[in-house]
C-alpha cells in the first residue's frame, strides 16, 4: 500500500477508533502489534486467527477499563448529589423550624393583643361607671355618650395555622398538634403518616374473629381522633374508599371495602412506601412514642388468623402472623390523604 505522502485511514480493532494505518500504535488505547505490522490493516491471510489470539483479548481488557472509568464517574456524581441532597436537606430543616418559630412567636403576640383587648373593654366599663357615680353625687344628668378610648384593638385575631401548600414527599409538616411526614402526593392530595405513635390501644377490644371494616380501633380514628382535631385541618381531610386485601403470606381474609377520614396503612401500603416487608432491618420503618421510646405498631391487615392483626415491630420487621388484635399496648401510627 503507497502512502503518496498522505496518512492512510483505518480502524484500530481494539477500541474502535480511526487511526493512521502506517502508525505502529492506536493512539486511543495505546493498541500496538508486537509481531510486526498490523495482519488486519495489512490484509494479512492469517488476519482471523491473530484477531482471536492477539485483538479479542486486548478489546475485553479495554471494554473494562473503559466500564470501570464510567463506574468511577457514575460513583463521583452519586456521592456529590447525595452530599448536595442532605445539605439541601439540612437547609430544609432549618427553614421550618425557623417558620415554627416564627409561627408561635406571633401567636404570642396576638395572644397578649387579646389579653390587651379585655383589659382595654374591662377599663372602659369600669370607668364609665365612674363617670355616671360621680354624676349622681353631684346631681348632673349621667353622661349621654358612651366613652370610646383611641386606639382600641380589634376584637379578635385569627389564629394562623403553619400549612405548607406545596410539601415535598419525604417532608414533615404540622397537622393539628402533631406532625406527619409526607409519603406521597397524587392529584393535589398527600398521604400523610403520623411521625410518630400517637397513643397505644387494642385492635379491636374483644379477642375475636375481625376485620379492619368491623374493628374499634377504626371506629376510634374516624371518630375520636378525627373530632380532636381543629375544625379547619378536619375539613381538608379527604375521605377515600380504602381496599383491604387478604393477608399476602396466609390468605386470610382482609374483608369489605370501606370509606375512610383516617386509617392505617396495609401491608401492600407498606411495601410500596416504607420499603419490602420480607426486609428484617428497615429504619424507615420505626416509630418512637412521644417519649422518645421506639415502639410496635398496628397495620391494618389481618395475620395469619382473623383473630390475629400484622404489625412493625419496634425494630421495623414487619410481622405478617400478627398478634392476637386485643393487644392493648399495640401503637397507634395514623394515616390520611390531606388535600392540599
Amino acid at each position: 500500500m503507497k502512502n503518496n505522502g498522505e496518512a492512510a485511514n483505518a480502524i484500530c480493532p481494539v477500541c474502535g477508533t480511526g487511526c493512521d494505518c502506517y502508525a505502529k500504535q492506536c493512539d486511543s488505547c495505546g493498541f500496538a502489534d508486537n509481531l510486526g505490522v498490523n495482519p488486519l490493516w495489512a490484509d494479512a491471510e492469517d488476519a482471523r486467527e491473530w484477531h482471536k489470539a492477539v485483538v479479542k483479548p486486548l478489546r475485553m481488557e479495554w471494554e473494562i477499563r473503559e466500564l470501570r472509568k464510567a463506574s468511577a464517574e457514575a460513583l463521583k456524581y452519586i456521592i456529590s448529589s447525595s452530599t448536595y441532597i442532605k445539605s439541601l436537606e439540612s437547609r430544609v430543616n432549618v427553614l421550618e423550624e425557623t417558620f415554627e418559630e416564627a409561627i408561635e412567636e406571633l401567636e404570642e403576640i396576638f395572644e397578649k393583643q387579646r389579653s390587651c383587648n379585655e383589659n382595654h373593654e374591662h377599663a372602659i366599663a369600669q370607668l364609665q361607671k365612674k363617670l355616671e357615680q360621680t354624676a349622681e353625687v353631684k346631681g348632673e344628668s349621667p353622661p349621654r355618650q358612651k366613652i370610646r378610648l383611641p386606639d382600641r384593638l380589634p376584637p379578635e385575631r385569627p389564629r394562623i395555622q403553619l400549612q405548607i401548600r406545596d410539601p415535598l414527599i419525604g417532608s414533615v409538616i404540622p397537622l393539628g398538634e402533631y406532625k406527619w411526614r409526607v409519603l406521597d402526593i397524587q392529584k393535589g392530595q398527600a398521604l400523610l403518616l403520623s411521625e410518630f405513635v400517637l397513643g397505644k390501644r387494642p385492635y379491636h377490644n374483644q379477642a375475636e374473629d375481625i376485620t379492619w371494616e368491623k374493628c374499634t380501633l377504626r371506629h376510634y380514628l374516624n371518630n375520636n381522633c378525627y373530632n380532636k382535631l381543629p375544625a379547619n385541618d378536619r375539613g381538608r381531610i379527604a375521605k377515600k374508599v380504602i381496599a383491604n386485601y387478604d393477608n399476602p403470606e396466609f390468605a386470610t381474609i382482609g374483608g369489605n371495602i370501606t370509606s375512610d377520614r383516617i386509617f392505617l396503612l396495609s401491608v401492600e401500603e407498606m411495601r410500596e412506601y416504607l420499603g419490602d416487608v420480607s426486609i428484617n432491618v428497615n429504619s424507615k420503618r420505626i416509630a418512637k412514642d412521644m417519649t422518645g421510646g421506639a415502639c410496635w405498631w398496628w397495620l391494618r391487615s389481618p395475620g395469619n388468623s382473623g383473630i390475629r392483626a400484622t404489625f412493625v415491630s419496634d425494630g421495623g420487621y414487619v410481622f405478617l402472623g400478627g398478634t392476637y388484635v386485643s393487644a392493648a399496648s399495640g401503637g397507634v401510627r395514623p394515616a390520611l390523604w390531606l388535600n392540599l
